[in-house]
């Protein structure tokens, strides 16, 4: 009975259409030490199909085929694939050797790795990844996370205004964090006004 799974394949593999998969195989290659598995040959010298391996994972590929609605891409590809390497530096150079163009420097990452961002002379998108653990300084994963806050904090631009609170002009502009405050120093008057109306008169 045939495996549900075969041997040797992830449950995602990528698929890639491209323009000149001929030439895109010569490149993982001499890029990132890909393995051709096999290929099929198309009428019109194309390639049909075709499977390489990178490290431990499998992917595939084909000529465009516009006649089957298949077609390579047009533009910057929304789809990255990522790739980790023993050593993302070697990759990184050897890739640019060949013909890859640099879309974000490699560089160590506030979560713990290093990496960078690249496209392929064939419009498909990859990043190089290695893991690096902990940074100096603590641990990547609360590194990671106050990162996170800090950036979700500086895009709060519309603070809430309680209705006990009548905001003037130059408060409705104020940073969340400053709301924060303005809210902390009226809240014993807003207490006082339950329980003492001429107190609540006066705020």
């Amino acid at each position: 009975m045939a495996k549900p799974i075969p041997d040797g394949y992830h449950s995602l593999t990528p698929y890639l259409i491209v323009d000149g998969a001929a030439k895109a195989i010569d490149f993982y290659q001499r890029a990132f030490g890909a393995e051709e598995l096999f290929r099929m040959p198309a009428p019109g010298g194309r390639v049909g199909h075709a499977e390489m391996r990178i490290g431990d994972s499998i992917f595939m590929l084909a000529d465009e085929s516009p006649e089957h609605g298949a077609r390579a891409p047009q533009g910057p590809s929304p789809v990255h694939l990522v790739i980790y390497c023993e050593d993302v530096d070697k990759v990184w150079k050897r890739s640019l050797a060949a013909g890859g163009k640099e879309l974000r420097s490699l560089q160590n990452q506030f979560y713990g790795d290093r990496s960078g961002t690249l496209a392929d002379p064939f419009g498909i998108s990859g990043r190089g990844y290695a893991r690096r653990g902990r940074l100096a300084g603590g641990d990547a994963a609360a590194d990671a996370a106050a990162e996170v806050t800090s950036a979700r904090l500086q895009r709060i631009s519309r603070p809430y205004s309680p209705a006990r609170v009548k905001p003037s002009a130059s408060y409705a502009r104020a940073p969340g964090v400053l709301l924060v405050k303005r809210i902390a120093r009226r809240a014993p008057a807003a207490r006082a006004s339950r329980s003492d109306p001429a107190t609540a008169q006066r705020a």
